[in-house]
């Protein structure tokens, strides 16, 4: 009996939400298998905000790396399922105001050299989380390095 329970649970747990594991879409956590056939999650180390960092202080780095892997390891699991579980609202689960998205985009082109390259990176983010979810604001950017 618990285990059509919690097959049940899982279930929803499973299809809830957004789609994890798109081709199109480049996500800010990745998802692994791991040796013993668990998971893992991963902040992705090629999304474009962890890459500008880099480029713009080459120095910081192997610190920038050591926090994401202290983030990775100190995801509180127990507690976030038990506030799922219980219907809690997660408010850090909530959109970016759209001010805000162009605040970041725009601070992202300010340390690109060249409108090609600008065009480029507002192409890219047309497919990579969280960015992909503006589609106005992306549009906007582009018409703008475009005149």
């Amino acid at each position: 009996m618990i285990d059509r329970i919690a097959d049940k649970s899982k279930r929803t747990w499973t299809f809830r939400g957004k789609k994890e594991t798109s081709d199109t879409v480049e996500h800010i956590w990745t998802r692994l298998k791991t040796p013993g056939s668990g998971v893992a999650y991963e902040i992705n180390r090629d999304h474009p905000l962890v890459d500008q960092i880099i480029a713009d202080v080459p120095e910081a780095r192997t610190k920038l790396e050591s926090l994401l892997r202290y983030i990775e390891r100190s995801i509180p699991l127990n507690q976030l399922y038990v506030d799922l579980n219980n219907d809690e609202k997660i408010e850090n689960d909530t959109e970016i105001e759209e001010a805000e998205m162009r605040k970041t985009l725009e601070q992202m082109l300010s340390a690109v050299p060249s409108s090609i390259l600008r065009l480029e990176m507002l192409e890219r983010l047309e497919h990579t989380e969280p960015f992909c979810l503006y589609p106005d604001v992306l549009h906007d950017l582009k018409a703008e390095e475009e005149s």
